[in-house]
């Protein structure tokens, strides 16, 4: 699966910069590259599995904000934080909505590449 594949990169990339790996080219370029990779394929794998991603993203987060007893959870951060946080947020969100909309033929093709 090419979201695993795309992962193991971010990994690689990580890895390198605590020194564990050599040869990996290391630098926020790279791996906002490679993360965005991973968000484009497991919002295309909820697309073809037609999951509402942005609503459990909020629902498992007030989860996790409960759990480890956090002051904020992510609702409550992007109303709190800067700007441009708040509109990459706002741009992934925009993305899922969209996604939705997309028929399910195009996402195969996209995951098979």
């Amino acid at each position: 699966m090419k979201l695993v594949e795309e992962v193991g990169e971010v990994a690689e990339v990580l890895n390198s910069r605590s020194g564990r790996k050599e040869g990996v080219q290391d630098s926020n370029e790279e791996l906002a590259k490679e993360l965005a990779d991973v968000i484009h394929y497991t919002v295309a794998s909820a697309a073809i599995n037609r999951i509402n991603l942005t609503k459990t993203i909020f629902e498992k987060d007030k989860t996790a904000a409960i759990k480890y007893q956090h002051e904020r959870d992510l609702e409550g951060f992007l109303k709190g934080t800067s700007k441009t946080i708040r509109n990459d947020f706002l741009l992934i969100k925009k993305v899922l909505v969209n996604i939705r909309k997309i028929k399910q033929g195009k996402w195969w093709i996209m995951l098979s590449k």
